[in-house]
């Protein structure tokens, strides 16, 4: 993973420096992030947290999807076909 200093960050995401460290703050208070030997790292819950986000976005990618395979009237359909059908519309 690339290495990203406070600065880079504020000026990737346009933020003040009291807006960047009340951000970092907030993070920390919710245990998210800790400190160590000057840098910032995700905790474990920190990393759960993050992979749940990921796997929200994706969701919200395929929502579409999802609706069609959720409108499908799966009681006429046997296992096989209603697998068959949505691992052909990945």
């Amino acid at each position: 993973m690339t290495e990203l200093n406070s600065d880079i960050l504020k000026s990737m995401f346009q933020l003040t420096s009291k807006q960047y460290y009340k951000r970092i703050s907030d993070l920390s208070n919710a245990g998210l992030i800790t400190r160590k030997k000057g840098k910032y790292f995700l905790t474990s819950f920190g990393e759960i947290v993050y992979k749940a986000q990921e796997l929200m976005a994706q969701a919200v990618r395929f929502q579409s999807k999802l609706k069609v395979i959720d409108s499908i009237d799966t009681s006429e359909l046997s296992a096989f076909e209603l697998d068959k059908l949505i691992d052909t519309n990945k």
